[in-house]
């Protein structure tokens, strides 16, 4: 009987630390999932911030200078196009932490994923003069979620429409790695970004989607900076085989 009895008394207290246990890792996953909810609205109030300031500045200017307004009309439609960007990017990267965003893998070509970001891209390249070539091996079959890395791709595109120098070309190139992947190479001629920024490079909202974004397809995102002659920038999804 006495046995019978501690061995319900070390059940009863195994119980409690197991439920111990699991109130403090529910616990711990509430903070760190406020925690990455606070970020995200720190992170998309700067940056939307950002681009509501350059529409307000734009539309002061018109009614200051409504002589001026032509020229206005390139800066308010580069900064709608980037809230675009932020307000598809705060979704995705909320999605991604909370790790909902589901990952539906099929056969695509290349080219099929960059004609409708370069598509979606010329409007604004326009009031910059620049130009968006696509290269490489466009014809390059690839086995991945073609919607998550068509948008990582735009992300990538929008960021170099913003650096570019006025009249460049950035260039959108595919290509196949040694180990059988496929690298993506978003490529401008802007100004060279240092090795300790590169480091820390990844912080606006659209490139944090795309980071967490190539976690999740198990790719590999990174800065390449300088890319020729001292200048330029390249932002690289290398993609698994």
């Amino acid at each position: 009987m006495e046995t019978a009895a501690k061995a319900v008394a070390e059940t009863g207290r195994e119980a409690l630390e197991a439920a111990h246990v699991t109130a403090e890792a529910a616990h711990d996953a509430l903070v760190r999932a406020r925690a990455q909810r606070d970020e995200l609205l720190v992170l998309t109030s700067h940056d939307m911030n950002n681009a509501i300031g350059i529409l307000d500045s734009a539309l002061t200017m018109i009614e200051e200078m409504p002589e001026g307004a032509a020229s206005m009309r390139g800066m308010m439609r580069r900064a709608t196009h980037r809230l675009g960007i932020l307000v598809r990017a705060m979704i995705d990267v909320d999605l991604l932490q909370r790790d909902l965003m589901p990952l539906v893998q099929a056969e695509v070509r290349f080219a099929a994923i960059t004609e409708p970001v370069v598509e979606a891209a010329l409007a604004v390249a326009a009031t910059k003069d620049l130009t968006v070539v696509p290269s490489g091996e466009l014809d390059a079959r690839l086995t991945c979620d073609a919607s998550l890395v068509e948008r990582m791709v735009a992300a990538l595109l929008e960021h170099a429409l913003a650096n570019a120098p006025d009249g460049s070309t950035i260039d959108l190139v595919g290509a196949r790695t040694a180990s059988g992947g496929f690298c993506v190479r978003v490529v401008h001629c802007g100004r060279a970004v240092g090795t300790m920024a590169l480091d820390k490079y990844f912080t606006t909202l659209p490139l944090r989607f795309c980071r967490l974004a190539a976690i999740r397809h198990g790719a590999v995102l990174r800065a390449v900076s300088p890319v020729a002659d001292d200048v330029g920038l390249a932002l690289e999804i290398e993609l698994p085989g």
